[in-house]
């Protein structure tokens, strides 16, 4: 049977071990990473700080918001400065034809259409010539008549009604 034995390592032309460096980089990588996590714990730290930050603001704020403001003034109406205008059609429930009553001329006219009037208010005057002509005529009967009553009742001596009723009857 073979033994094995164990030869001790050949050194390197430097003269030191082939053990110094890999601890070399082991203790460089364990440096990267302490730095590492030293970063870590440091940008953490500074997350927590700004968040804890944010919160105290953010309460701050809510307190502030919590307490209800009310501004109060008195009203007042605003002078009008123009009318409202809208368009619309007005339409009468009831329409009502006016017709004259006689023939005549336009002598004045007191309101335009669409005014406001009211109950017994004079709109137009009007001349009635023919009216007028027709008035002076029944006028001048009356009175001729007048006249010749008064001429029956002073030889007589009756009231004119008696006379009339007896010409009249009989």
């Amino acid at each position: 049977m073979t033994q094995l034995t164990e030869q001790p390592p050949a050194s390197t032309p430097t003269g030191t071990g082939s053990a110094a460096p890999s601890a070399r980089a082991h203790s460089n990588q364990a440096r990267a990473a302490m730095v590492a996590v030293v970063v870590l714990l440091v940008g953490g730290g500074f997350s927590v700080a700004r968040r804890f930050a944010d919160h105290k603001t953010l309460v701050q704020e809510t307190e502030k918001l919590a307490v209800p403001t009310v501004t109060v003034i008195k009203p007042a109406a605003e002078p009008a400065n123009d009318e409202l205008v809208l368009p619309a059609q007005l339409q009468a429930y009831v329409e009502s034809s006016i017709f004259s009553r006689t023939n005549g001329y336009l002598l004045r006219w007191y309101k335009d259409m669409g005014s406001h009037v009211k109950k017994g208010e004079l709109l137009a005057e009007i001349d009635t010539p023919e009216i007028d002509q027709e008035l002076s005529q029944a006028k001048a009967a009356r009175q001729q008549i007048e006249a010749q009553l008064q001429k029956f009742r002073r030889p007589l001596g009756e009231p004119a009604q008696d006379r009339l009723r007896l010409t009249a009857g009989g």
